[in-house]
Formats: C-alpha cells, structure tokens, sequence
C-alpha cells in the first residue's frame, strides 16, 4: 500500500508539473482556447471559439493546426497572415466565421472536414483587392471600391454535400471532392466456449484503397470471462469512424 501511495503521489507531482508547464508556456486566444506558438507553427487547443482577431496580422505564423475540442475560428481571427502556408482543422470545428483566413496568400491547400457546417462570407482561400482613386480618369470612370478573388492556384478538399463544396463553387475556387473511405472490420472470432478463462478475440482493420490506417481498440469488457454478450469498440483516424462490435461466450 505504501508502494502504491508513492506512486499515485508521484503520478500527481508528475501531471501537476505537466499542466503548470503548459499554463506557463500557453497563452488565451479566445474563452477556453490557448495556444502555443514555437518556430512559426501555432497550435490551438482547447474548447470554445478561437476570439475575433485572435492572430490578425500576425507575420510569424506558417502552421496553424487547429486540435480537437476547438469549435468554431472568429470573425478575421487570421486575416492579413500572409506567410501561413499550411492549415489543419480539427474534427470539431463548426463554423470558420466571415473573413477569417481572408489575404493569405501563401495557403493554398486546405481539406475542410464534414464537421464544418457555417463558413462566412470570404472566409478562406480569398484575397481582397482594391481600385485605386486615378484623379487622371474623367470623373465618369473614376472608380473606388473592392473586389475579391480567390488565392492563385487555391484548392479546397471536402466530402459530397458538404458546406465546404458549396463554398468553393459560390466562390469559384477550384476544388477535390475526396472519395468516401471504405474500412473492413473483422474479428478473429464472434464465438467463444466458456472455459473460465478471459477472451478477447482480435481486431483486424484494412482499407479499400491507400491510406494510413491509425486505429485504437477498447474492449467495453476487459474481463470477458462469464457467458454473456460483450463489446469491442474500434476507434479510426481519431474518430474519423467508430464502430463497436459484438462477440459472445457460450456455454
């Protein structure tokens, strides 16, 4: 016991030191959203709205990985971040709000995730540019104004149906309308004999098509042992696709 009570001490010291470490080092960029920055790459984590303006204007950023957990980026939070040049949403991003990668010029792929159902006006993937005042011109073709178009060889990757497609086609910036990713999942074994004894039968993942696979499994039931019905649940991609599955002990 008196093992066991250094250890859980020291386990505590450990995280305590760990979350102190990040609190000292991460800075607020919204209400529960931090971020770190290190050699040009920002990362944002937490839950919540990366703020209004959170980066605007900032010349130091060529990464930007948005984590999981993050829900939505603010209006013109990245606008005028002209060296971003690389872009990763989480799975829970929501909504990309009016103007909010607008003039970045050097991003010029970004894969959209399903998830992201509200993008604003000129949101990404758009640049902003002005008629000068040409006091030369005779007042008829004297013009002042904006207009936009889309980053220079710009593409958007998204599913089918997606908010992200009807974007792109609303702004005329081309884009890769990814297929939909076939996995194959099967157990050694559905059936076990009661004997007594633990069973997990083993998972195995394939994927019609290349890809990495990156897969977690959970047994709902570490200790299989009694006749019943138990559960595994497969997790991929970071929760790209989740299935559980079924597998019993009989007598």
């Amino acid at each position: 016991m008196r093992k066991l009570g250094i250890l859980m001490l020291s386990l505590a010291i450990a995280f305590t030191m760990t979350i102190t470490s990040f609190a000292a080092t991460a800075k607020s960029c919204g209400e529960n959203c931090y971020y770190t920055l290190e050699n040009g790459k920002l990362d944002v984590f937490g839950y919540g709205s990366i703020a209004d303006d959170a980066f605007a204007k900032r010349k130091d950023i060529r990464q930007v990985i948005i984590h999981d957990g993050v829900t939505e980026v603010g209006y013109t939070a990245f606008i005028d971040c002209e060296n971003i040049e690389s872009l990763d949403i989480g799975k829970d991003v929501k909504a990309i709000r009016q103007c909010a990668f607008l003039n970045c010029p050097k991003l010029k792929n970004v894969q959209i995730p399903s998830s992201v159902t509200e993008i604003g006006f000129k949101a990404i993937l758009m640049e902003q540019h002005s008629v000068p005042y040409d006091p030369s011109l005779p007042p008829e073709l004297q013009m002042v104004g904006v207009w936009f178009a889309p980053v220079d060889e710009a593409v958007i990757i998204c599913k089918k149906g997606s908010a992200a497609l009807t974007y792109a086609k609303d702004n005329g910036i081309k884009y890769v309308v990814s297929k939909p990713v076939n996995y194959s999942i099967k157990l050694s074994k559905k059936t076990f004999k009661y004997d007594g004894k633990v069973h997990k039968p083993k998972v195995y993942v394939t994927l019609e098509g290349k890809g990495d696979i990156k897969y977690s499994v959970k047994y709902l039931t570490p200790k299989s042992k009694k006749v019943g019905t138990y559960k595994v649940k497969v997790t991929i991609n970071n929760g790209e696709y989740v299935k559980t599955m079924k597998y019993t002990i009989k007598k």
